[in-house]
């Protein structure tokens, strides 16, 4: 079996489903990660001032390190500009993922939900354009195949808000109805494996603080999907 997640930035994978990927990869399921970016317009953290370029180095290099905790077999790269995903047409994004996808074979396929979990503007596009390379390649493949989207359930965003720990660098976050989820995986046994490899990735340190201050108000040793598009085929 293999799974193919396919996200905007390094890191996205790690925060967003770290505990689901080692999952996965203990039970023997190959693992592979396409990134659009190399983060180059992120925090810098660490590192100080170094330039887009550079820092999109080292984020790769913490992607890497990252991917060897998790298990993650391979890491592609659409070599894109953080920040200007926007730029680029879904039908553009989805003609460049499509042989990806034709090539890896996927069983499931994994990426944000349609706001990307955040309203970032770069996880908006690459959700909606990995969305339509799944819907025209499940039309062709000969196996049963998946596509899931990853969210926030609007329950745990309310709870945020009562914190005052909300982020809203990109507009207020819409959530998903908690109903509309349909796998729940209980990430208890593998997330000092998530924990150990988010903190590889130390350009994005304030971001992992943050989430260890949600730490206490929700369960964050549960990662949520949403079954969107599938082939039936058996």
């Amino acid at each position: 079996m293999k799974a193919l997640f396919i996200f905007a930035h390094p890191d996205d994978e790690t925060f967003g489903t770290g505990g689901t990927i080692a999952k996965l990869a203990k039970a023997g399921v190959e693992v592979h990660v396409i990134t659009a970016t190399t983060g180059q317009a992120g925090q810098t953290g660490e590192y100080g001032d170094i330039t887009p370029e550079e820092l999109g180095e080292k984020r790769k290099i913490e992607q890497a390190e990252a991917a060897g905790i998790l298990g993650i077999s391979k890491t592609s790269y659409l070599g894109l500009m953080d920040g200007q995903l926007i730029n680029h047409s879904v039908e553009e994004l989805a003609e460049k993922l499509l042989p990806f996808i034709k090539d890896e074979n996927p069983d499931i396929v994994i990426t944000f939900e349609k706001n990307g979990a955040s309203n970032h503007p770069d996880h908006k596009q690459i959700s909606l354009a990995a969305t339509e390379a799944f819907r025209y390649w499940m039309k062709t493949a000969s196996k049963h195949v998946r596509l899931y989207h990853i969210g926030v359930p609007q329950s745990y965003l309310k709870e945020y808000e009562k914190a005052g720990l909300t982020m809203k660098a990109f507009g207020t976050p819409q959530g998903t109805p908690d109903q509309d989820f349909t796998t729940i995986v209980d990430t208890t046994d593998t997330f000092e494996i998530k924990d150990k490899a988010a903190r590889c990735h130390k350009s994005q340190a304030s971001d992992w603080e943050r989430f260890g201050k949600r730490m206490g108000i929700v369960d964050l040793k549960k990662e949520y999907f949403e079954l969107i598009a599938e082939n039936r085929i058996v």
